[in-house]
């Protein structure tokens, strides 16, 4: 399987129709890994622990909805790790994402 630097996460509850897109730029596609987290039973899971969210008021929306999360880490780690992601927010039926490009200069990194 070709490796990729995209995450695509869509939400569609309760007359939602929104999708996010992730593009990791750094770290670098021959240096990332992308693991999902989550499922049942492990919807807000943090080290060894699931901490699940309550409702705090009565309106349907006043609590986070999860069925996971993704964790972006180096394969090989250091003691200075980069990380450079861009996140799309959209309507589900929106097709035209914005190109993402990486751009390098002599102290800084940017998108």
């Amino acid at each position: 399987m070709k490796k990729t630097s995209l995450i695509l996460i869509l939400y569609l509850g309760n007359d939602e129709n929104e999708k996010l897109i992730n593009t990791t730029l750094l770290p670098e596609t021959d240096n990332l890994e992308i693991t999902p987290v989550g499922g049942q039973g492990k919807e807000f899971w943090v080290f060894g622990k699931n901490y699940e969210n309550e409702q705090r008021w009565s309106e349907e929306r006043s609590y986070e909805r999860a069925t996971g999360r993704v964790e972006v880490s180096p394969v090989t780690t250091a003691n200075e790790n980069y990380f450079l992601n861009v996140m799309q927010v959209m309507v589900k039926t929106y097709n035209q994402e914005l190109d993402v490009q990486r751009i390098d200069a002599e102290k800084v990194v940017g998108v």
